[in-house]
């Protein structure tokens, strides 16, 4: 019944299924689908809560703690939000997904030193990970920190995805900025 709901588009009716379902407690994979379609309803906090529990519940799941960070700092709570994703590389080391939100996370902390680690340890296990480089090279240029690195990195970036608009920004701006 959810999933009829949700392809018709009724998220708050899908959340209500899977919250109704007696499932709910024994699979994580059931949380993140309750979580999501709290999200898709509007209904953020409820989510995160949702995903809070399950944390408790699983902790040793990883996407659990990996949406559990995300929706932490969709709540506005980025310092909760990078401690889950270093939860989440606690659990799964080189998780790469963990790796580039905790980067973002700490940048939005206005810790560039600590974003700067996590995206050149991701950058180091993937060299040619575009988004990496430009977050990092944007991040370097909007702030007037070695542009001539920060050009660099954003132009590996708009050379391995060159039909990226956002990559093109990026190296006009930190051109703009040198």
């Amino acid at each position: 019944l959810a999933l009829m709901a949700e392809e018709a588009g009724d998220y708050a009716e899908a959340a209500k299924q899977v919250q109704d379902s007696a499932a709910l407690s024994e699979d994580a994979a059931l949380s993140l689908r309750l979580s999501y379609y709290l999200t898709q309803a509007g209904r953020l906090k409820e989510a995160v809560a949702v995903l809070e529990k399950g944390h408790a519940h699983w902790p040793a799941n990883e996407e659990v703690a990996y949406f559990l960070g995300l929706g932490l700092d969709d709540l506005k709570l980025p310092a909760k939000g990078a401690a889950m994703m270093e939860k989440v590389l606690k659990l799964k080391p080189g998780h790469r997904d963990a790796l580039f939100q905790l980067g973002a996370m700490r940048e939005k902390m206005g810790d560039l030193k600590a974003a700067e680690a996590a995206f050149r340890y991701l950058l180091k296990r993937q060299p040619n990970d575009a988004a990496a480089l430009n977050y990092l090279g944007y991040s370097l240029a909007d702030r007037g920190q070695r542009l001539e690195e920060a050009l660099a990195l954003v132009e590996r970036a708009a050379a391995l995805d060159p039909e990226s608009g956002a990559y093109m920004d990026s190296v006009g701006w930190t051109l703009f900025k040198l």
